[in-house]
């Protein structure tokens, strides 16, 4: 982060890395400890030990990201991410995944702009990004890329621009949450589809074009 204003009661502080997104994926995978949660709770994202809970088992809320991109028309589109969806390079470069029929995947590909929204920390983020190239994205060597329709694709996006927002008179708790519907088994292979789409992106190793 860098310099911050007040405007109109909240403090915009400006974002010059991808920092606060890298942390905020490292929680929810739970990569970092869980903080503040009560004993025992499940950090933010997908970082939840299936084989230790029954089916019954509801999963906590979980992290999401808002990718908003412009439709053929004019208007933007928000498409909803989970972390298992994005991947931090370094500190200006993030790879996200998007189905090949998804319309971000269009828009992006189109365009080659996009907005990041998610709250982590108490702050509101966006985050704006150049699209610098997209390919294929097999999960893994035995995993080829699938067909029309089910095909991941890869995006690398470059930070443009970013702002953090607080408000002296109340705290984001959330963002945007979900629950994993299905029984355990269910849940255990979409936390396993996730993990695999994002050894991916830290793996890809082909051009984006």
């Amino acid at each position: 982060m860098s310099s911050s204003v007040k405007s109109g009661g909240a403090t915009r502080i400006a974002i010059s890395t991808l920092d606060g997104l890298a942390a905020a994926l490292r929680c929810a995978t739970g990569d970092a400890e869980a903080a503040d949660g009560p004993s025992g709770a499940m950090p933010n994202g997908f970082a939840e030990d299936a084989d230790a809970r029954d089916a019954t088992h509801t999963p906590e809320p979980q992290f999401t990201l808002s990718l908003l991109t412009t439709g053929t028309d004019g208007w933007p589109v928000t498409s909803l991410l989970g972390p298992g969806e994005a991947f931090v390079i370094d500190a200006a470069r993030v790879r996200i995944a998007l189905w090949s029929s998804a319309r971000a995947n269009a828009n992006l590909a189109r365009e080659e702009r996009a907005t990041l929204d998610f709250i982590f920390d108490g702050c509101f983020y966006q985050l704006r990004l150049r699209a610098i190239g997209h390919a294929p994205l097999a999960l893994d060597a035995d995993t080829p890329p699938a067909g029309a329709g089910h095909t991941l694709v890869c995006h690398e996006l470059v930070l443009v621009e970013g702002e953090a927002q607080r408000v002296p008179y109340a705290e984001l708790t959330s963002g945007i949450r979900y629950r994993l519907t299905g029984d355990a088994a269910a849940r255990r292979e979409t936390v396993a589809r996730w993990r695999k789409q994002q050894d991916a992106l830290a793996a890809f190793a082909g051009t984006c074009v």
